[in-house]
């Protein structure tokens, strides 16, 4: 039988909270395969020390449960707003005292379902999770809370750590959680001030990237304190390896990990160890995609090095510069790659899987008429019922002959260039019947048609990038947008889910980046950032401008040769290729390409407008807010857009009072403001269904 899963309520309430539950979940190997005592090994999400979403710890627990052990995932207390339940403040030591309840709690009968177990229990984590297991591997007492092995994926080691590569959010998430900032009380409250190498040290495997969210600097002075220490190995990871962080690194290093832990637990490990089925679709492994080699290049022209940590504020602004460029290219010519030509009907197609209401209007290819929900009957039509059953359907004599931006089951539709009332690759002498349209509030309205459909040529959506990296675990909605550090590219979210491009990519979809617009792009984006304020000082504006003004005659003279590349081949394009005829526009006469027909599947790989970037923590400083409140006065943390920013994001930012300044803090937290709190704020994006957010101001 397979791995088995059995959710528990709570491991036990931490002595200082006692109502709050921490709720976790058993990981069972296959019994026949594996009949006990396990081995255990527990692990929590801890991520930024705010957050704690286990389905990210499920495929290395499924992994080491497919090797035997009997693993243990279980959600600790956080900082604000914590977990549910939760009345203490998360800080220093509480999530780490809650890591070791779940260490006891696996040392004999876990939960008293019958389990048998060895005793030995090993940690798991990433990021702010690997702090928890490196901590309790260095503390608390041998067989009882104090953890056997640890397998930790860039840790925070020591908070007090100011090198070089230490940047400021590394600082104030570590100080929000040691909740001080003085740094010799950092230090001891650090995992690295535990080293005793008078006595034996638990085994410890430390993984950290190069160029990571983690400093490399957390590695090498924990490294270097642990020198002469045979029971810890470190590894440093390198390339494009070296930019990954936390659990996102497991499939590289899942082989060498469960290796090792087998060799520190004593067991003999299967023979052969088994290996978990493949997963469908592009292999986990990172390379340069698209995006990311447009992106390095728009780096390395600005004199940086892009396999270097790089501020937040650069890429943010790099990456605009490249969306606002790729939007000015895509308008700008007529690129057959970016066109599509295909049968469209004026109303959704109907699908035998879809629920209507009654209202909805449909078309059905059968009999090439329109219906409308409602019938005889008062309800809504069953789903899969024909719309020629009048008891839910009525047939419409007329019909208004728009067709929606969105219409179900279909692609986005962009800039129309053309309407046919038939398929224009089938030559009939009589320019393929191009017909008249214009854009509406309801989409393209199309004067006269004569035919139930007809044929539309557009171009796709301006595509949107980013650089915010998609979570495992985290529960994206359809458009949303997001970077894989994996494939170096971005994807766009095709239905609800929760997962990877590589592990789950049936709901992902690439956005391609045409090759025609990369040379462009990169000049364009390049010379718009030279352009960009430096707040701190403008001594090179001068320089900047005049080489600005170079790339920027360099990216229009690439442009060109794109245009000509395309007109050598046959392309003509008229500037003024809308001839209007009163307010209708004309289309001009089929460019060529493939045409698709109508059917009533619905489309996978729906292209659809970005509806938002993936959300992500995000730590910043706001250097124009001067109010929190709009009324106040104007830029106000009340306006800063939420929509893109998780619960556990901070705003930082001055205000100033009666002449003096005060630096203040807001946190964003989950539900709505209570309206009594002064120090609530609802955002202007606000909404109870899709935003339900707002900010906690503090200091």
């Amino acid at each position: 039988m397979p791995i088995t899963t059995r959710d528990i309520t709570n491991i036990g309430s931490p002595p200082a909270d006692p109502t709050c539950p921490l709720p976790g979940r058993l990981y069972v190997p296959d019994p026949e395969l594996f009949p006990g005592p396990y081995d255990c090994v527990v692990g929590t999400v801890a991520s930024h020390f705010t957050e704690g979403n286990l389905q990210t710890l499920d495929r290395p627990m499924r992994d080491l449960a497919a090797q035997g052990f009997l693993c243990l995932s279980f959600n600790v207390r956080l900082l604000s707003p914590g977990i549910p339940g939760q009345t203490t403040t998360g800080e220093y030591p509480q999530q780490t005292d809650d890591f070791k309840i779940g260490i006891e709690y696996m040392r004999s009968d876990p939960g008293g379902f019958g389990y048998q177990v060895t005793g030995w229990v090993a940690a798991i984590g990433g990021s702010g999770s690997a702090h928890h297991a490196l901590f309790c591997t260095l503390d608390g007492d041998v067989g009882v809370d104090k953890a056997d092995a640890a397998i930790c994926m860039s840790p925070a080691t020591d908070f007090s750590d100011r090198e070089d590569d230490v940047l400021q959010q590394f600082i104030d998430k570590t100080a929000a959680y040691a909740g001080v900032t003085d740094l010799p009380t950092l230090l001891l409250r650090s995992p690295i001030s535990l080293i005793n190498l008078d006595n034996p040290q638990q085994p410890i495997l430390h993984y950290n990237g190069d160029n990571e969210a983690m400093p490399l600097s957390q590695l090498t002075r924990f490294r270097d304190a642990m020198v002469n220490t045979v029971n810890y190995t470190s590894r440093i990871n390198t390339g494009q390896h070296g930019q990954i962080h936390s659990f996102a690194m497991w499939p590289q290093i899942r082989t060498e990990a469960i290796a090792w832990l087998f060799s520190v637990s004593g067991v003999t490990p299967p023979d052969p160890v088994p290996e978990p089925p493949p997963t469908p679709g592009p292999a986990v492994m990172p390379r340069e995609g698209v995006f990311r080699r447009i992106f390095n290049r728009v780096i390395l022209r600005l004199g940086r090095d892009p396999y270097k940590q790089l501020p937040y504020e650069l890429t943010r602004a790099v990456v605009e510069h490249i969306n606002q460029r790729a939007d000015i290219i895509c308008k700008v010519w007529r690129w057959p790659e970016w066109e599509v030509t295909e049968e469209r009907a004026f109303r959704p197609v109907w699908n035998a899987t879809h629920q209507f209401v009654n209202g909805d209007e449909v078309f059905y290819i059968p009999t090439l008429k329109y219906y409308e929900a409602g019938g005889t009957s008062a309800s809504d039509p069953p789903v899969g019922s024909l719309p020629t059953n009048e008891s839910y359907w009525t047939e419409l004599e007329s019909i208004d002959t728009f067709i929606a931006y969105d219409q179900t089951c279909k692609r986005t539709i962009g800039q129309v260039l053309g309407v046919y009332s038939q398929n224009p690759r089938v030559p009939t002498g009589s320019m393929n019947g191009v017909m008249k349209f214009m854009p509406s509030e309801k989409g393209i309205d199309v004067l006269r048609p004569g035919n139930p459909t007809v044929f539309l040529t557009y171009k796709l959506p301006v595509p949107r990038y980013t650089m915010t990296p998609i979570a495992a675990g985290y529960p994206y909605r359809k458009g949303d947008i997001g970077f894989d550090p994996f494939e170096g590219d971005c994807f766009q979210a095709v239905s609800d889910n929760n997962g990877l491009p590589t592990t789950d990519p049936s709901a992902w979809r690439r956005i391609t980046f045409p090759e025609r617009w990369r040379n462009y792009v990169v000049e364009g984006a390049f010379a718009d950032s030279l352009c960009e304020l430096d707040q701190g000082g403008n001594e090179s504006m001068a320089t900047n401008l005049a080489l600005a003004a170079q790339a920027n005659q360099k990216a229009d003279m690439l442009l060109q040769l794109e245009v000509d590349s395309l007109t050598v081949q046959g392309q003509r394009l008229p500037w003024n290729w809308c001839q209007q005829t009163g307010c209708w526009c004309e289309s001009l006469p089929w460019a060529g390409g493939s045409v698709t027909t109508l059917t009533d599947e619905c489309e996978d790989d729906i292209s659809q407008p970005a509806q938002r970037t993936a959300t992500g923590v995000i730590w910043r400083y706001y250097q124009d807010i001067i109010a929190l409140l709009t009324e106040d006065g104007t830029p106000s943390l009340q306006q800063v857009v939420t929509t893109t920013q998780a619960v556990g994001s901070k705003a930082e930012f001055t205000l100033v009072t009666d002449g003096s300044r005060q630096a203040k803090e807001a946190y964003l937290a989950d539900g709505p403001a209570d309206p009594d709190d002064l120090g609530h704020v609802t955002p202007e994006d606000y909404n109870v269904d899709t935003n339900d957010k707002h900010w906690e101001v503090i200091g």
